[in-house]
């Protein structure tokens, strides 16, 4: 959100004029607070310019003072209703802190007087793609995309709603236009539709647009600025495997590790700093690094979610049984085993994932399960949500790991000791799974996560996992009481 310049034709005074010209200047020069005392004044003094209540709304949220800013802008919105930009800074603000129905109301006002504004179109689109009404979604898209076909941003994301809806074959026109308009983010359109063909099991050319993930403006390089992997390479040479995704992505593609080292290559790791230690020693991998080491001489470096492409293979035939040992840790945070079965629980991924608003549960979700008889509770769950435990009063009933759990061959250890894993989609699902252990995955219906398919209560990649789909978005209440009873009937 920047601020801005634009003309009126409402009567001014010359003193707020000049307050607002003084306020503009000293937020230039990154006196917010002088500039927020001025302009404050100016709008004051001119309440009727539009122009200077909208920059004032901006530098207040700028400042954190969002209710403030909400409050500018509603007023702004009324003295000049023909700027529809205001509109949109009101709608956004209004979103951002939580007021859906607000927000939808002012969508509605701002596009009854400005139609075919672009960014108005833009953003109600996404706003009602979060409030999940897909289908409106999409016709907000087609009249915006009617008036400006090219518009590549506006394209990407009428793929990404057509594929939440299930619209498959609209989804890939939407991402081959995107890819066509030769706007700057081609790399991400095609990795956008890389996850719609691999979602439907297209696996040569989904794994073919996959590698787009590489040339995106945030993806990581290579570690120690290693060259990239080629056909070419002799056998023997030495290959750093390295994650350049998530956790769970890594330990996924890990299976694929052994069918490189067939090849003649001696494979080593850069892993994050958490799985150094469970995946030393592990799968013909002949050394494990992390950040934190120093560079060791490679001849090449190949990102780990490229494997299936380099390799040419089928991952539905990938599984060749559990590729994951727990390594042996000093003490086990766990207590002596008792009678009763013992479940490990994770309802929170992490919060910087983009889908995680979807993705991740509560704590309340998922407690209509702790009325299972003859059952202990332990909590895997890690970071801030691991404090859910002690603020919703269930210390009675879940035993609390997350000061244990320093690395994930500390939590494999756990795993290896329990007899079921119930989590939402996290790289638990995928440690648990590549261990061959009894996994239990609560999965969104929006925006769910190529891998798992768009249907099935199974998965080729973990043959002990059960997948538990939402039925509908934004509620797990009917998966929970679908899993309930699969646990009260099923000896574990």
């Amino acid at each position: 959100m920047n601020l801005e310049s634009f003309s009126t034709n409402t009567p001014s005074q010359e003193n707020g004029d000049h307050l607002y010209h003084q306020g503009m200047q000293a937020a230039q020069t990154g006196d917010d607070q002088r500039a927020l005392s001025l302009l404050q004044q100016a709008m004051e003094a001119l309440p009727q310019r539009g122009d200077i209540a909208y920059n004032y709304g901006v530098l207040l949220q700028q400042a954190g003072r969002i209710d403030d800013a909400i409050a500018t802008w509603q007023r702004a919105s009324k003295h000049s209703p023909q700027h529809s930009v205001i509109w949109t800074n009101l709608a956004l603000a209004l979103t951002l802190s939580g007021q859906w129905e607000k927000a939808q109301e002012t969508y509605t006002q701002a596009l009854a007087l400005h139609p075919q504004c672009r960014d108005l179109l833009y953003h109600y689109a996404l706003f009602l793609n979060k409030m999940g009404n897909l289908d409106q979604s999409l016709a907000t898209f087609k009249t915006l995309l009617d008036a400006t076909p090219q518009d590549q941003a506006a394209l990407m994301n009428a793929g990404k709603t057509a594929k939440a809806a299930g619209q498959f074959s609209q989804a890939v026109t939407y991402y081959d236009r995107a890819i066509n308009s030769g706007g700057p983010h081609t790399a991400l359109a095609y990795f956008n539709r890389a996850n719609l063909l691999l979602l439907q099991g297209q696996w040569r050319n989904g794994f073919t647009d996959y590698e787009w993930r590489l040339k995106l403006s945030d993806a990581p390089p290579a570690p120690w600025g290693l060259p990239s992997f080629h056909d070419s390479l002799p056998r023997g040479s030495r290959l750093l495997l390295w994650s350049d995704q998530g956790l769970g992505d890594a330990l996924m593609f890990l299976r694929f590790a052994p069918l490189l080292a067939a090849r003649g290559y001696a494979v080593f790791l850069f892993v994050q700093t958490p799985l150094k230690t469970l995946l030393t020693g592990s799968l013909s991998v002949q050394g494990v690094f992390d950040p934190t080491d120093a560079p060791v001489p490679m001849d090449a470096a190949l990102a780990i979610g490229s494997l299936p492409h380099i390799l040419q293979c089928d991952p539905v035939t990938s599984w060749q049984g559990p590729y994951i040992v727990a390594p042996p840790i000093p003490s086990s945070p766990l207590p002596p085993r008792g009678t009763s079965q013992r479940i490990g629980l994770v309802w929170a991924g992490n919060p910087k994932h983009e889908n995680d608003r979807n993705r991740s549960s509560s704590l309340q979700d998922i407690a209509p399960l702790l009325n299972q008889t003859d059952t202990e509770w332990f909590s895997l769950q890690v970071g801030s949500r691991a404090e859910d435990i002690a603020k919703e009063g269930f210390q009675n009933r879940i035993v609390d790991l997350s000061e244990s759990l320093t690395d994930f061959a500390v939590s494999a250890a756990v795993i290896r000791d329990l007899d079921l894993i119930i989590t939402v989609d996290t790289a638990i699902a995928h440690l648990a799974g590549a261990m061959g252990k009894p996994v239990w995955t609560l999965l969104p219906k929006m925006n769910g996560d190529w891998r798992w398919g768009p249907a099935g209560e199974t998965t080729f990649w973990y043959p002990s996992m059960r997948l538990y789909r939402q039925k509908q978005a934004g509620s797990w209440a009917e998966s929970i009481s679908e899993m309930g009873k699969d646990l009260h009937k099923t000896k574990l």
